[in-house]
């Protein structure tokens, strides 16, 4: 778990403007809001921190020039341009237009959420806990089969389970298998994966580490929160657990180490990847075969 805690606060620390980013203020350097939207964009040394569909990113930077960047696990080439109090960002086909601000903004800043200390709980308000982490599965699976479910629908969803980790992280602390056993904390780190909330899923990461790490098949829960931090943040994943892709061609997302993955997958009592990704395929990708990444799309060809 320290080890986690360390890895995780000097990736953070890298975010922290320096002298370097202070130079940087007569040009890109510093913080944006994008004009007409709530979206907004930290440009610091070595990466860039986005706020967008109410989500916080870190793209790292792989090359200069042309500007390379690894976001959400994958590749990609942007553009900067600035005029003086105005930034345009172009991502592929598409390009936005920044205005500087004063200040970073708070939802650009990578923090980790409040967390009560776990302690003992009266049986009423563990059953309640433990009911209300069914239902919120009830809610998600009756959303996400509904065939006229709308991107609104999925958002809203989204933003009523993060409000409820939240909360229930200020007051009781995480659900933990110790107070509220395996099968509700595992169902708990499943839907928290699906808030897709940094912040949530840097803060309980720890917590998921203590409780799976070491626990066979659901080592899973632990190896997918850990994975998807990593990409978050703009790194390579470890365990392969996270795809990068289109439904029609999905491939792994890069890995820091994919010569050893199945090693260290072994570690955590997980099949080996190719298990796990045949078996993907045919649940999440409708049997399209899910490949390794090239050289160019893991960004080792830079």
């Amino acid at each position: 778990m320290t080890l986690i805690r360390t890895a995780i606060t000097a990736i953070l620390l890298l975010l922290i403007p320096s002298a370097k980013a202070a130079a940087m203020e007569r040009g890109a350097g510093g913080a944006w809001q994008r004009i007409g939207t709530n979206d907004l964009l930290l440009v610091a040394p070595e990466r860039f921190v986005l706020y967008e569909h109410d989500r916080t990113r870190v793209a790292r930077v792989l090359r200069e020039s042309p500007l390379t960047v690894r976001y959400s696990g994958e590749v990609a080439l942007w553009k900067l341009s600035v005029d003086g109090e105005r930034l345009t960002l172009t991502r592929g086909t598409s390009s936005a237009a920044f205005q500087r601000l004063a200040k970073v903004p708070d939802e650009l800043k990578l923090r980790s959420l409040s967390v009560a200390s776990a302690l003992p709980l009266p049986e009423t308000r563990i059953a309640e806990i433990r009911a209300a982490v069914e239902r919120l599965r009830d809610r998600e699976q009756a959303v996400m089969t509904d065939p006229e479910h709308t991107k609104e629908d999925v958002e809203a969803l989204r933003g009523e389970t993060l409000s409820w980790f939240e909360t229930t992280l200020h007051d009781i602390g995480w659900v933990d298998a110790a107070r509220f056993g395996e099968h509700t904390s595992f169902l708990a780190v499943i839907l928290a994966k699906h808030t897709a909330s940094l912040s949530l899923l840097s803060t309980i990461l720890p917590f998921v580490q203590k409780d799976f790490r070491d626990s066979g098949p659901r080592a899973q829960a632990f190896a997918i929160t850990y994975d998807e931090v990593q990409l978050f943040l703009g790194e390579k994943q470890k365990y392969g657990t996270q795809m990068c892709g289109t439904p029609a061609d999905p491939y792994v997302c890069p890995m820091v180490e994919p010569q050893h993955v199945n090693a260290l997958r072994k570690e955590l009592g997980l099949d080996p990847l190719a298990q796990y990704l045949e078996e993907l395929a045919g649940a999440i990708y409708a049997g399209h075969p899910i490949r390794m990444p090239t050289p160019q799309e893991s960004g080792d060809a830079l």
